[in-house]
C-alpha cells in the first residue's frame, strides 16, 4: 500500500483512549507529541486520570490548555484501578462528548502513556476501519525505569486473565 492511497479518504473521526495512573513526566510528552506530530487532523485524544493523581492531572492539564482536541477524564474512583475500569469512564466521557457535539467518532484507538505513535498512524486506520473491525498495529515504548512498575501490574493481570481462560478456572 502506497502514501497516496492513504492520503485518498476524508478524514473519519478518530478516538485516542489512553489511561494514565502515575505518569507524571510520561503522559504529558506522549499527548504533546502526538498532537503536534500526528499527520491528521479529525481525532481527539482521552486521556484517562484519577482523582488522586493530581501531578498526572496537571501535566494533562498542560497539554489540554495547549491543544483543544486533547481531553483530560478524570475516573468516577480513585485508582489505581484497573485498566479496563479506566477506559469505562473514557469511554463514558467519549460518548458524552459525542452527544455534546453531534457527532459519533468512526473508529476507537487504544494507547498506553509511554507509546510513540507513529504520525502515520491515523491515516492508515482511516484507511482500514470500514474495511476490518480489528486493526492492531505495533508501538515503541519509551523505555521505563524499574521503579516505574505500575506497568507491570498490568501483565499481572493480563497473564492471570489468560490463565484463567486455559485452565477454566
Amino acid at each position: 500500500m502506497g502514501r497516496i492511497k492513504l492520503y485518498k479518504p476524508d478524514e473519519k473521526p478518530l478516538a485516542i483512549m489512553v489511561p494514565a495512573w502515575n505518569e507524571t513526566g510520561v503522559i504529558g510528552n506522549m499527548a504533546e507529541l502526538a498532537a503536534t506530530t500526528l499527520d491528521y487532523e479529525n481525532y481527539h485524544i482521552f486521556v484517562g486520570t484519577y482523582p488522586n493523581d493530581p501531578d498526572t492531572q496537571r501535566d494533562v492539564d498542560e497539554v489540554c490548555a495547549r491543544f483543544p482536541n486533547v481531553h483530560k477524564v478524570v475516573c468516577a474512583r480513585p485508582g489505581p484501578t484497573s485498566k479496563a475500569d479506566c477506559l469505562n469512564n473514557v469511554l463514558d466521557a467519549i460518548t458524552q462528548f459525542e452527544r455534546s457535539a453531534n457527532f459519533a467518532f468512526a473508529g476507537f484507538i487504544l494507547h498506553d502513556a509511554e507509546d510513540v505513535i507513529s504520525p502515520m498512524e491515523l491515516r492508515l486506520f482511516n484507511y482500514l476501519v470500514e474495511r476490518k473491525d480489528l486493526i492492531q498495529i505495533p508501538v515503541y515504548p519509551f523505555e521505563r525505569e524499574w521503579t516505574h512498575f505500575t506497568s507491570m501490574t498490568y501483565i499481572d493481570e493480563f497473564f492471570r486473565a489468560a490463565w484463567q481462560r486455559c485452565s477454566g478456572a
